[in-house]
């Protein structure tokens, strides 16, 4: 996420800059949901600040609400835009990764203690199946808990309507299983470890067992690097790619364990270089669930080397 805005100003100036940082990190985490995007959502955090600087901000009743309708709308033009592109985008499509600490992308710990689940990869993969403005009426209830007859003046339509699409997108997302028990995080990073040992060895038999019937993995390498095209399902295929992979990674390259948007990920880096990140998601039951293969380097650059 971008630093701060400083820099001289009047008192005014001062005040309203106090008033946007207080609600920089809400900004930014509806715009990152809304767009699937790190580098979108603060393009979307700019591009709020500067239509709030062009505003008479001391007659405005409650930022936190203007701040939020011009983040939603500008988000939503952003989506919009960037749906057209995704229509030519080769292979499957992924969410950014967002790294669980303190730096560009990060996860507030804060935010993360109420709204986990819809910083999953699972859970925003459902998200981009939603319309635009469904998407984003969805998010302003559920997630930041704004009541429907403020998000109805946010983003022009009837609170009835809201109400609608809310119901709409939570049965779609609660059909997805995108929202599960899971085990704590230090049981995840054991059972990660489990499953990384049997990868090692080449024992695919031993990971199918670490493995839930319905799994899958999926992959974005963009148009710039090879990988899977379509989700790969089922036990026997997912435990055989997994193998697969493990055999291709460079002698000397770094291996190191981290955790993005909330699941442990395995990150590899070659020269130094982020080069594929592989973010696994455990059923409560520790049965591997999804995994999420990112090795698109345009999606990785934020991530940082």
């Amino acid at each position: 996420m971008t630093g701060p805005v400083t820099g001289p100003g009047t008192a005014a100036d001062q005040a309203a800059r106090s008033s946007f940082e207080a609600h920089r990190d809400r900004i930014f985490g509806l715009a990152y949901r809304m767009t699937g995007s790190v580098s979108d959502a603060e393009d979307v955090v700019q591009e709020t600040w500067i239509r709030w600087q062009r505003s008479p901000t001391d007659s405005i009743a409650s930022p936190e609400a203007w701040l939020v309708r011009v983040a939603t709308n500008v988000s939503l033009d952003r989506l919009r835009s960037a749906q057209r592109r995704r229509e030519q985008y080769v292979g499957s499509w992924l969410p950014e990764p967002l790294v669980d600490h303190d730096g560009p992308g990060h996860v507030d710990p804060g935010e993360e203690a109420v709204t986990a689940e819809s910083l999953t990869l699972a859970f925003l993969v459902v998200l981009d199946e939603l319309r635009p403005e469904d998407r984003a009426v969805f998010l302003l209830h559920e997630v930041f808990a704004y009541p429907y007859d403020e998000i109805a003046s946010m983003v022009g339509r009837t609170p009835a309507a809201c109400r609608q699409a809310v119901s709409r997108a939570r049965q779609r997302i609660e059909a997805s299983g995108a929202v599960h028990r899971r085990p704590r995080g230090a049981d995840e990073d054991a059972l990660l470890a489990r499953v990384v040992e049997a990868m090692t060895v080449g024992d695919i038999d031993a990971v199918m067992r670490y493995m839930a019937p319905d799994v899958v993995v999926v992959s974005d390498a963009g148009s710039e690097r090879r990988a899977a095209r379509r989700p790969v399902v089922g036990p026997a295929r997912s435990a055989r790619l997994l193998v697969n992979l493990s055999k291709r990674v460079p002698e000397g390259a770094e291996i190191t364990l981290q955790r993005f948007n909330g699941d442990p990920t395995i990150v590899l880096r070659e020269e130094g270089e982020m080069h594929t990140t592989l973010t696994f998601e455990f059923a409560e039951d520790g049965r591997l669930r999804r995994v999420y293969a990112m090795r698109n380097p345009e999606k990785l650059r934020h991530v940082g080397t």
